[in-house]
């Protein structure tokens, strides 16, 4: 509610900005959602993003030689349907329209599960570029974080989560094909969505 702008990113902050992203705000229309593609040390993963290891945390990281190299891989104004993972750009009015992130959710475990869903539901469009990639070390944010007991007291959050996104939609958190845990097709709270 706070944001002075139009346009709003949200960011992971195991996240490596590329030179030229601050470009991404041209290509943000109405009604979508545009995801930073990323490169990570390690994969595949889920995501299908790029793979090449500059380092898996800060202190190894090869700054250099991810910036020398992202560009070789960038596609100008290259789009795909499968966004809805972070980091990503949004407008703020979309953001405020659902009401953002559900704090029902009391670790970030399966909320932007929630948040994507919601933004699918009311019609927003999740795009991914290829134009600009980011370095990702690997969910450090999150799940690798060293080993700690707070680790693991972290990731003992995610079932909970789980149990709030079945108690809130009626069926269990999946991620579907595009990544964006798109409703198609499925019945929600007694909604079927096409």
């Amino acid at each position: 509610m706070n944001a002075s702008n139009e346009n709003i990113m949200i960011i992971n902050d195991d996240n490596v900005l590329c030179v030229g992203w601050d470009s991404i705000w041209k290509d943000i229309q109405e009604g979508e959602v545009i995801t930073i593609n990323q490169i990570e040390p390690t994969g595949p993963g889920i995501f299908n993003f790029p793979v090449k290891n500059f380092g898996k945390n800060p202190d190894e990281f090869d700054y250099n030689a991810f910036i020398k190299y992202e560009p070789s891989i960038s596609k100008e104004d290259n789009f795909t349907l499968d966004g809805g993972i972070f980091p990503f750009v949004i407008k703020k009015k979309n953001y405020m329209m659902v009401g953002g992130f559900d704090t029902m959710y009391q670790s970030p475990f399966i909320c932007d599960w929630d948040f994507f869903l919601k933004l699918e539901l009311a019609g927003v469009i999740f795009k991914r570029t290829h134009a600009y990639h980011f370095y990702h070390f690997g969910s450090v944010a999150t799940k690798n974080r060293g080993g700690d007991e707070d680790e693991f007291k972290f990731k003992a959050s995610e079932q909970p989560a789980a149990q709030t996104f079945m108690y809130k939609w009626g069926h269990p958190p999946r991620l579907f094909q595009n990544n964006s845990h798109s409703p198609k097709g499925e019945t929600i709270k007694g909604i079927k969505y096409e």
